[in-house]
């Protein structure tokens, strides 16, 4: 038996974007008359409700926007006059940006190059630091200055390379050197724009001891670099661990004893599972398991105190894009975790819960009038799940699991209520 205890009298702290993404959420289309126009409407209506309110732009992957962001696309010869608009390919970064920034959600840019996952062609090191930072700065310039045809995008936040950890990163280059290229580049948009946010370094592997992360916050802490915002990644199934990480990763930004309080962001998670050879399981980054994950991991990093997340990614036609199906983008069950947090978030504060029960999580929330409250199960067995609601306004509960998509399951007035489960599983419940 699981038990769930609400106290929507008790506030316990304001809910951050925790439901941001990687990239942004395209405006689907379809043929008309196609068999599954349905899905794309449902898609559609779920994709403005949620509205990702803080995107982290990298390279997409997406139709029409390939290689439109990362440095070595956008100036693809180093030996050129970085200060000429001409040796820039800016073809489509205007666009991309743009689109993502409508609708007033918060966007970082990520500066650096993309993950290989083969060949390293375009992720080594720069040869120039100095150089790199000044390619950087005019791109910042395009984007929020009008410079070289741009646009004025008003994007805030800059993250200098990504998982200089993983060495299909950085793979020619040492710890030592991210660390001076991060320098570089943030001193240098500092000096551009003073209230520019800057930060990094999007750690992959805080599992462990954590070396390179802790590394980095000694280092700009002892050299008085610039550093707005800390990132780190998470990958895996176990949303228990990730709080773990997350209380670690906030522990090391305490500990380093920075000069400035820092936001801490996970910029990119996915609910990743590997088979037996370990290969990644793109299944369960898109069913009810991912769901149940997915669930658990946005109310575990509110708990940890995140100042907010993005999911890799919007893509459906990648294997870890896992809230949308390839065909006609029909809503995949993950989505609705999404949904729910979102409209957890809309409630601004969220209440005191007590949770009994292994593998069990639950977060609610109230603006005083309203209430809502997210449950997710992340184990493959049958359970009954006690919900103490402590009042008795009416309330509609749905269901995420194998069976269901965000189903309405019943209309309640009831102070408590039994529901029987069979396996992973999100529940909602919201006041009519």
């Amino acid at each position: 038996m699981k038990r769930i205890v609400c106290d929507f009298n008790k506030k316990t702290g304001k809910i951050n974007p925790q439901h941001g993404a990687v990239n942004w959420p395209i405006g689907y289309v379809h043929a008309e008359g196609s068999p599954d126009s349905a899905d794309c409407d449902r898609a559609n209506e779920i994709l403005r409700e949620i509205n990702f309110p803080f995107t982290r732009l990298k390279e997409p992957y997406n139709r029409g926007y390939v290689k439109c962001l990362e440095i070595p696309f956008i100036f693809r010869d180093f030996s050129k006059d970085e200060n000429d608009p001409k040796n820039y390919y800016l073809y489509n970064t205007t666009n991309f940006v743009k689109d993502a920034a409508n609708g007033k959600r918060k966007v970082m840019v990520r500066l650096g190059a993309p993950r290989e996952y083969w060949k390293s062609r375009y992720n080594n090191k720069p040869a120039d630091y100095d150089k790199f930072a000044r390619i950087c700065c005019n791109l910042i310039r395009h984007i929020n200055d009008g410079w070289a045809n741009g646009i004025n995008a008003g994007v805030k936040y800059f993250e200098i390379w990504n998982r200089a950890d993983d060495i299909k990163c950085w793979p020619d280059g040492s710890y030592e050197d991210y660390y001076r290229l991060y320098e570089t580049v943030a001193r240098a948009i500092k000096d551009l724009h003073p209230r520019l946010k800057v930060g990094g370094p999007a750690a992959a592997f805080c599992g462990g001891d954590n070396e390179f992360l802790k590394g980095f916050l000694d280092y700009i802490a002892k050299n008085n670099v610039p550093c707005d915002f800390v990132t780190w990644n998470y990958y895996g199934e176990d949303a228990s661990d990730a709080f773990r990480q997350a209380k670690e990763v906030r522990k090391m930004v305490r500990d380093a004893k920075l000069p400035k309080k820092v936001e801490i962001f996970n910029d990119e998670w996915s609910c990743i599972t590997l088979d037996e050879t370990g290969f990644i399981q793109a299944k369960n980054t898109r069913n009810e398991k991912g769901a149940a994950f997915d669930a658990a991991f946005l109310m575990q990093m509110h708990k940890a105190k995140m100042d907010a997340c993005h999911y890799y990614e919007l893509n459906p036609g990648l294997p870890w894009g896992g809230l949308l199906g390839k065909a006609w983008k029909r809503p995949l069950k993950p989505i609705y975790a999404f949904l729910g947090f979102t409209r957890l978030y809309a409630l601004g504060e969220s209440v005191k819960t007590s949770v009994a029960g292994k593998n069990t999580y639950a977060m609610a929330a109230s603006n005083g009038e309203k209430q809502a409250l997210m449950i997710s199960v992340t184990e493959d067995k049958r359970n009954d799940v006690e919900i103490n609601f402590a009042s008795s306004l009416e309330r509609k509960i749905y269901i995420v699991d194998k069976d269901n998509d965000f189903a309405e399951i019943m209309t309640t007035s009831d102070e408590k209520v039994t529901l029987k489960i069979k396996g992973h599983t999100v529940i909602f419940a919201q006041t009519v």
